[in-house]
């Protein structure tokens, strides 16, 4: 029975994430999503009682969705070396960015809200900031190899997140004309040939 309403749930929040991305967060409307997710609006309050709690679980879910991309890297991490598990990391979480038109569009009305919303504002710095800490602990595992050095691998880990993040607004901003793989290939390169000592 709960599996039948964790998957209803799922429904909904991907129901609610194209709806809002098409929309905008402002303009869709509980009915706009109860339609969009094929149920009565009135069902869809068996679920969420108002729109704001739907936004945030599905805020909940991208935090998840990290994760599983997450467990992808620490596999590579067993047989890549610390610039091509860099290299390699990125380009999953850029693809995962770019290669999603609804998922560019939703993370706009994120971000907007995020300006107004301080509970937003909490979730998207939680992203972040595991983010952040799920990269820094490569980077330490990098020192301890003596691939790398840095004085602050937290400092160093929220720019690499950064970057992959202007990365990802640039493809976005300019229609796909910038492309962010090669700007992040040289990007990991100079990182390295500019601080890391030689790999062995």
């Amino acid at each position: 029975m709960n599996s039948d309403k964790d998957e209803k749930r799922r429904k909904i929040l991907e129901a609610a994430g194209k709806c809002i991305a098409e929309k905008g967060y402002s303009a869709a409307s509980m009915n706009d999503i109860a339609k969009m997710a094929g149920m009565t609006k009135g069902g869809l309050y068996w679920y969420f009682d108002s729109k704001r709690a739907i936004f945030m679980a599905i805020l909940d879910e991208m935090i998840m969705t990290n994760r599983d991309i997450w467990e992808e890297i620490d596999r590579l991490s067993e047989t890549l070396s610390p610039r091509e598990l860099l290299r390699q990391g990125g380009i999953i979480f850029i693809k995962k960015l770019t290669e999603d038109p609804m998922l560019h569009k939703l993370y706009n009305e994120v971000r907007a809200e995020a300006m107004k919303d301080p509970e937003v504002r909490k979730k998207l710095l939680e992203r972040i900031s595991m983010a952040v800490e799920f990269i820094k602990k490569y980077f330490r595992d990098a020192l301890e190899k003596g691939a790398v050095r840095a004085r602050n691998t937290k400092r160093l880990s929220l720019c690499v997140v950064t970057m992959i993040m202007g990365l990802a607004n640039a493809n976005w901003m300019t229609g796909s004309v910038i492309d962010p793989i090669p700007h992040w290939n040289e990007f990991v390169d100079d990182l390295f040939d500019g601080v890391a000592r030689a790999e062995r």
